[in-house]
C-alpha cells in the first residue's frame, strides 16, 4: 500500500504542473481480493483494469469536473473473496478512507453483504461481476455493470431451444455454490452453470464417458484460463458472458490491445466489466458535478448513475439501469474455438 500511496502522491506532484488543482482530488474504493487462495485472479484483473484507466484519466491531468481537473485516487481494500472481509472492506472504505464511491465486490457472495454496508452508508456501489438480483434489490445506492442471473437464465434458454432445437436437456450444477445453484433454478434450458475451473474438468469427463451432445454454460466460463485446464475439450462449447476477445472491433478491440500491451496477455470478461463499472464512476461524476461535501455528492452521484443513458462500455451498450440498479444490456454467446478463443455466436435480448 505505501509503494501505491507513493506512485500517486509523485502523480499528484507532477500534475500540478500541468494545471490540476492539486487540493482536487477525488477518492474512489476498490474492494476486491488480493490474498485469497483462489480468487486472487479476480482481484489482479479488477486492479489491473483500474489502475489502466486511472493512468489514462490522469495522464490528461485528471478528471474535468465543471472546468476544474481532478486528481483520480483509488484506495484498494483486500477482501479476501470472504464475505465478512467484504462486509468490513466497505465500512472501511465507506468511514474511514471517505471514499466518493466504490468498485465492487465481484462475485454476489461478497457484493450482497458489502452491498447493504453501502447502502446503509449512502455511498454508491458499482459491482462489476455480482450477478445475483440481491446484490441490488431495494438498495438504491448499488448498482452493477453486469446482466443479473435472471437475465442470462431467460436468453441461455432461448438460445439453446432456438440455436440446438432439443426439448430435454441435462443440468449439472455445484450445490455448494450459490452462483451455480441459483443459476441451475433459474433456467431448466440451460446446460452446465458451474464455475470455470469445474468446467474444465468436468467437460473432458463428460467427453471421455462419451457425451457428444452440445455443452453450454455460463459467464464464469470466460475466465483465461479455462482452456489451459482442460487441455482443449472445450473447444465447441457455447456459454452465456458479456464480452468476447476474439475477433473484437472497436472501442472492445482498443482496450484490449491497450490492456495486452501494458500486462502482456489477453483480458477476460473480469477485466473488460472491471473497467466498464469503474468508468460509469467518473463519467457520472462529470454528469453530477462536484460540490466539495461528501454526503451530498455521494447523493447527486448516486442519481447520476441512475439517471445514466446510452453508456457505450467494453462489454456493449448500457441504454439505462432499471429501477433496481441492474443495467439493460444484451446477452452475449460466444463459443470456444479450437484454439481456445473465445468467438462471438450470438447476441440475444430475452426482455426484462
Amino acid at each position: 500500500m505505501k509503494r501505491i500511496l507513493l506512485i500517486l502522491s509523485i502523480a499528484v506532484m507532477f500534475f500540478s504542473f500541468i494545471g490540476a488543482d492539486p487540493d482536487a482530488r477525488t477518492v474512489i474504493g476498490s474492494n476486491l481480493p488480493l490474498t485469497a487462495k483462489i480468487g486472487t485472479s479476480i482481484g489482479l484483473e479488477t486492479k489491473n483494469a483500474a489502475e489502466m484507466i486511472l493512468e489514462q484519466v490522469n495522464a490528461q491531468g485528471g478528471l474535468e469536473v465543471q472546468g476544474r481537473r481532478h486528481i483520480l485516487r483509488f484506495v484498494y481494500v483486500d477482501n479476501q473473496l470472504d464475505p465478512e472481509q467484504a462486509s468490513i472492506a466497505a465500512r472501511r472504505l465507506v468511514e474511514k478512507e471517505k471514499v466518493l464511491a466504490l468498485i465492487g465486490p465481484q462475485g454476489s457472495g461478497r457484493a450482497i453483504p458489502a452491498g447493504e454496508v453501502c447502502n446503509d452508508g449512502k455511498t454508491p456501489m458499482v459491482s462489476p461481476w455480482s450477478t445475483n438480483p440481491a446484490t441490488t434489490q431495494n438498495r438504491p445506492y448499488v448498482f452493477r455493470a453486469c446482466f443479473i442471473d435472471p437475465f442470462k437464465a431467460l436468453a441461455a434458454s432461448r438460445f439453446t431451444k432456438e440455436k440446438f432445437a432439443v426439448n430435454k436437456i441435462a443440468i449439472l450444477y455445484n450445490q455448494e455454490g450459490d452462483y451455480s445453484e441459483t443459476l441451475a433454478k433459474l433456467y431448466r434450458y440451460s446446460w452446465n452453470t458451474n464455475y470455470g475451473d469445474v468446467a474444465a474438468k468436468i467437460v473432458p469427463q463428460a467427453k471421455s464417458l462419451g457425451w457428444d451432445k452440445p455443452i453450454m454454460g455460463a459467464d464464469a466460463w470466460g475466465a483465461a484460463d479455462l482452456w489451459n485446464l482442460s487441455d482443449g475439450p472445450v473447444a465447441g462449447c457455447c456459454f452465456t458472458t458479456r464480452y468476447a476477445a476474439a475477433g473484437a472491433v472497436g472501442k472492445t478491440k482498443e482496450f484490449i490491445d491497450a490492456y495486452s500491451a501494458k500486462y502482456g496477455y489477453v483480458p477476460d470478461d473480469v477485466a473488460a466489466l472491471s473497467c466498464d463499472a469503474v468508468n460509469i464512476v467518473p463519467q457520472s461524476i462529470q454528469n453530477a458535478g462536484l460540490t466539495g461535501n461528501l454526503a451530498r455528492d455521494r447523493e447527486n452521484l448516486r442519481a447520476a448513475i441512475a439517471s445514466l443513458k446510452n453508456f457505450d462500455g467494453i462489454t456493449g451498450k448500457i441504454s439505462r439501469f432499471d429501477n433496481e440498479g441492474d443495467p439493460v444490456k444484451e446477452v452475449m454467446v460466444v463459443k470456444i474455438n479450437s484454439g481456445g478463443g473465445f468467438v462471438y455466436e450470438a447476441a440475444v435480448q430475452p426482455g426484462r
